[in-house]
């Protein structure tokens, strides 16, 4: 398995890409296809339009909507994914075993679902250790 991987985000913006209305798992997927194929790189906004504008033709239908800053694009960014899962469980199971320090100990049926929480995580970091 490569360290690496590639994820889409978008250029310490936010935006949302919704639909107006309902729409096929197959609209969704021609769309999406067009966003991080052909489009990729462009304005997010406009990127929409002509994905929708290939997709649906001449038609009026236009399900999808943006709305966020203008400029925005969606970009790839390298990163360790298998190191950021690893971190980020190592330190739910630090907080998992401080909720063990806090808890009555003669609270017995929680106390055991946070032992039992603590040897899950546990065990995942081992894993991704490993």
């Amino acid at each position: 398995m490569a360290s690496s991987c590639q994820r889409f985000h978008l250029l310490q913006r936010k935006a949302y890409v919704g639909t107006l209305f309902p729409v096929t798992s197959s609209e969704a997927q021609e769309i999406v296809v067009k966003l991080l194929d052909k489009h990729f790189g462009k304005p997010l906004a406009g990127a929409l339009w002509s994905a929708q504008r290939e997709v649906y033709g001449r038609g009026v239908r236009r399900p999808y909507v943006v709305t966020g800053v203008y400029p925005q694009r969606l970009r790839v960014r390298r990163h360790d994914v298998i190191d950021r899962i690893g971190s980020r469980l190592a330190r739910t199971l630090m907080a998992w075993k401080s909720n063990l320090a806090r808890v009555d100990a003669n609270d017995g049926p929680r106390v055991k679902m946070i032992k039992e929480t603590v040897a899950y995580y546990e065990q995942q970091v081992a894993h991704f250790r490993k």
